[in-house]
């Protein structure tokens, strides 16, 4: 059995049966709001691709997944094409995310100070 490694919960589960205070969850970066907007755009672009292209036979579009490589260059491409203009939305979102994540970790701090002094 796989002794030497933990399961992992569900987060249900973890907040509900622990008295641990959950550390906030890590920021997004621009490019990392950037590359989610691209991979859904993409990911659906390919699925319409296979709802137009489907005939019953696996033939009909032999490469119909999508791999994370090439989804991954063509997004990196993407991003470097960008102008300075394009990429502000996205800058904007990353910074918006950023200073929730301060707020979060604030609050994250202070609870945790909180749980010290009780013990």
């Amino acid at each position: 059995m796989n002794q030497g490694k933990k399961r992992c919960r569900d987060k249900d589960q973890t907040e509900s049966d622990s008295d641990e205070v959950s550390h906030p969850k890590r920021f997004l970066t621009s490019y990392n709001f950037f590359f989610i907007h691209e991979r859904a755009a993409i990911m659906k672009a390919q699925s319409d691709k296979v709802r137009k292209n489907e005939s019953g036979h696996k033939s009909a579009l032999p490469n119909a997944k999508v791999q994370i490589k090439n989804v991954s260059k063509e997004i990196a491409s993407r991003w470097k094409g960008l102008s300075p203009k394009e990429k502000k939305t996205y800058i904007d979102m990353a910074n918006n995310d950023l200073a929730r994540y301060q707020r979060d970790f604030d609050a994250y701090k202070k609870r945790q100070a909180e749980k010290e002094k009780k013990q």
